[in-house]
């Protein structure tokens, strides 16, 4: 029984962990707060911490206006380009919860690591 609590505990330490360094590692302090807390789980960090779920953003193509669409309406908007790439792991959900203010920020965070 004792063995099996040493487990569980190893577990949820590991589990900590990786939240943390998820949120630090390659995210100095110039990462706006909104790509910390709405992005870097699935798309890493740019050039950085590898991307999971999502493409990496410096990869896009995106201009300002149809990175906007994407975060505000996710992966189904009305004349969204062809991607060129074959990343097809998962659609992206709507994030109407970060503002257009945000979303320029993040744009030119991901803009200045190419």
């Amino acid at each position: 029984m004792e063995n099996n609590r040493s487990v569980t505990w190893l577990y949820a330490f590991l589990i900590v962990m990786g939240v943390t360094l998820i949120g630090c590692v390659g995210a100095g302090d110039d990462v706006p707060e909104a790509y910390k807390k709405r992005c870097i789980k699935c798309h890493g960090t740019p050039n950085g911490l590898k991307a999971t779920v999502g493409p990496d953003l410096v990869k896009s193509e995106y201009t300002l206006d149809q990175f906007i669409m994407q975060v505000k309406n996710g992966s189904r908007w009305d004349k969204k380009p062809v991607r060129k790439d074959s990343f097809k792991r998962k659609k992206m959900p709507a994030q109407p919860m970060v503002t257009e203010a945000q979303i320029k920020e993040i744009f030119e965070y991901v803009r200045k690591r190419r």
